[in-house]
Order: C-alpha cells, then sequence, then structure tokens
C-alpha cells in the first residue's frame, strides 16, 4: 500500500526464498481494455492547511472544509449512496490534516461508520469521529512509519503494522494496545482482520505471508511468498491473495493450503488486491499503472481498467460490488463501474501521491490518505 516505502525495502523484498507452484490457467481469453483519457486536474490547488472540524450537535450537522477552505454545513443522512448513476456528482465533504502536516499512508472506517482510522508517517495511528472530524484516540507505540492500519469486523479492535516490523492490536475505543503479534527488524507490509475476526493475515518483507489467532496472538500457518507486497482475504475468509514485485497474484486455498491459481497480467509490482463482496472477481493495482479486474475462481483476465497516470498503491470494491475505486500516485481516485469497467469519475483535490482509498460500509463515503498529511472524506449530497 505504502508503494514509496516499500521501495526503501526492496532490499529485502527481493531476497529470494522458496517459491510456490501454482497452477496458472492454461487458455486467457482476450482481455477487455477500457481506457480513461486521463483528466486535468484543476489549474490552482490551494495549499493544505491546517484547520478544526467542528459539529452542531444540537442539529446533527457536520461542518466541513472544501477545497477553497470554505465552510458549508451538510447532514449525514442528506448522503446518497455511491453508485454508478450518482457517482459523477462525488465530491470532498471533509478535509482532515495531521499534526506537522505528515504523511498518510492508509485509511478506513470503521463497520458502521461512526468512525475512521488513519496511519502515516509519524507512528501514530489516529481514530476520528467521522461525523465532526475530531481526533478520538491517538495510538502510539510505533517509532515509525506505520503502513496500515484496520478495524475488525465487529469494529472493537484495530490492527496496525509498519517499519518498525512489528504488528499491534489495539482496543479501538480505550485506544490500549491488546497484542504485539509480531516482532522483528523486517517490516511488516499489511496486515488485516479475517471476516470473522478470529485471524489476522499479514504481509511480511522477508517473502512470507502469515495467518495468526486474533485472540491468542499464536501463529497459525506461515506461507513462502516470495517477494509479496500485500494481500488479502476473500470474503468467506477460505482464501487468500496476494501481489509482489515480480507482477504475480497468487490465491491460496486456506483450508487445503495448496494454491489454486497464479494471475499473471500486470508488468510491474501489484500493490494491492481486493477481492469483490461475491468473492467471484478481485481486482489488483499495479507499479504499470493499471487496475485489472479477474476471474477470481478460474483466475482468468476480464478486464484492463486504464486511465492512471502513475502507480496504483490501492483498489477496493463498494460494499455492494457494483463500483471500484484506485489510488494513485497521480494524486487522484478513479471510480469505476466495476462490471462494464466503464471509468466514472477522478477525484482530485490531493496535492500529491494518494496511498489509499476505502468505502464506509454503508457506501455513502469514500476515504482517502495522502502523501500530502491529509485525510479525505467524498460523498454525494442528496438533490
Amino acid at each position: 500500500m505504502m508503494g514509496q516505502l516499500l521501495l526503501m525495502v526492496s532490499g529485502l523484498l527481493l531476497a529470494s526464498a522458496p517459491g510456490i507452484s501454482p497452477t496458472v490457467p492454461n487458455a486467457a481469453p482476450p482481455v477487455v481494455e477500457w481506457a480513461q483519457p486521463l483528466a486535468t486536474p484543476p489549474k490552482a490547488r490551494p495549499a493544505a492547511a491546517q484547520f478544526n472540524m467542528q459539529a452542531d450537535k444540537d442539529s446533527g450537522r457536520i461542518l466541513t472544509a472544501t477545497a477553497s477552505l470554505n465552510v458549508h454545513s451538510i447532514r449525514l443522512d442528506e448522503l446518497e449512496p455511491i453508485t454508478v448513476g450518482n457517482a459523477s456528482r462525488l465530491a470532498e465533504l471533509m478535509r482532515l490534516v495531521t499534526p506537522a502536516m505528515e504523511p498518510l499512508s492508509d485509511a478506513a472506517f470503521s463497520p458502521d461508520g461512526t468512525r475512521m482510522v488513519s496511519a502515516g508517517g509519524d507512528g501514530a495511528v489516529r481514530v476520528w469521529d467521522a461525523a465532526s472530524g475530531q481526533v478520538l484516540e491517538v495510538l502510539q507505540h510505533h517509532p515509525d512509519w506505520v503502513y496500515t492500519a484496520a478495524f475488525s469486523p465487529d469494529g472493537t479492535r484495530i490492527v496496525t503494522a509498519g517499519m518498525d516490523g512489528t504488528m499491534r492490536v489495539w482496543d479501538a475505543f480505550s485506544g490500549e494496545e491488546q497484542m504485539l503479534l509480531e516482532s522483528q527488524r523486517v517490516e511488516v507490509l499489511s496486515a488485516a482482520f479475517s471476516p470473522d475476526g478470529q485471524r489476522v493475515l499479514s504481509t511480511i518483507a522477508n517473502g512470507t505471508v502469515r495467518l495468526w489467532d486474533a485472540t491468542s496472538g499464536e501463529p497459525l500457518m506461515t506461507l513462502k511468498a516470495a517477494n509479496a507486497l500485500c494481500a488479502a482475504f476473500s470474503p468467506d475468509g477460505t482464501r487468500l491473495a496476494w501481489g509482489t514485485t515480480d507482477g504475480d497474484i497468487t490465491i491460496w486455498d486456506v483450508r487445503s493450503g495448496q494454491p489454486l491459481a497464479e494471475l499473471r497480467g500486470h508488468s510491474g509490482s501489484v500493490y494491492s488486491v481486493a477481492f469483490s463482496p461475491d468473492g467471484r472477481r478481485l481486482l489488483s493495482g499495479s507499479a504499470d499503472a493499471s487496475v485489472r479486474l479477474w476471474d477470481a475462481a478460474s483466475g482468468q483476465p476480464v478486464g484492463v481498467l486504464v486511465g492512471h497516470g502513475d502507480w496504483v498503491w490501492n483498489v477496493v470494491f463498494s460494499p455492494d460490488g457494483h463500483l471500484a475505486a484506485s489510488a494513485s500516485r497521480d494524486g487522484t481516485i478513479r471510480v469505476w463501474d466495476a462490471t462494464s469497467g466503464a471509468p466514472l469519475t477522478s477525484l482530485f483535490g490531493h496535492d500529491s501521491s494518494v496511498w489509499s482509498a476505502a468505502f464506509s460500509a454503508d457506501g455513502t463515503r469514500i476515504v482517502s490518505a495522502g502523501d500530502d498529511g491529509t485525510l479525505r472524506v467524498w460523498g454525494v449530497r442528496a438533490h
């Protein structure tokens, strides 16, 4: 997810490790390429500025700052679910700024959409109120870059991982550290809870993907995954997918411990993979500036989403699976029709690389994290 940071440890990532021998589909059907002309960003963007978000508790309205720093008042219940039909109306609703404008590497909503978590270059993990923008907790045990932060499915815990070689589990409400799952001098590049919250998945820069018991902290499975950069669970938790610096993607059966398919098509490192909510498709983002859609059962390519002008750090499906979003070093978030592959809109606002984008569980908002030190929330206001 943190492409720039991953390059900093490329010596480790490229170290040899015993590989796997996954099955490869025999025949590849023609790949549909959906191209989007590069949109032109605004000629002048205001410099990011630090400001406080405020809420009117009586009316339930939140105060948000636009790109021009004008203050507007909206209601969360006035936001429409983001759809293929209204995605072109997506607009910035809120901009939050970290102290000293430290770069942000990841951001996500809590399952109930009331909180957000962010991670970044100052080693701090912040929990934000998604309505007011106020910081609720600051989790501070990582001494250096935190690459990733994610809520558990029930929203009670947060898992973080970073450059210091540790992976930590926290109480999402008190901010208390509950568990140290990984402690070594090798970067932990990604971490996420399983869909049932009982396991934690990590990608480690020594060429391994590892599963942990989320309650006891005991390691459950270690898979040799040479040059792996990212990993994700399928929605039912029975499969894993990971992407590598070689541009390959592996899909693995957790129950049998056997590879199911190896997906080849990217010409650059794969920084992000994501299963669709129904588990039938896989999305990937790469240093070749493309987003690719795959059949997750057969491993066959379905299409290439072209439009970004630089590396794609992060990809994600919407909760209903109808949309896909991608974040890129070109400074944009792009939203796509996940069924047809058609480009729907490009979101401008970040002044530099966008490391992460994530939907809220109700599909009404997208949160993005950028190298400019801002956390931005996007949505569609009802007419």
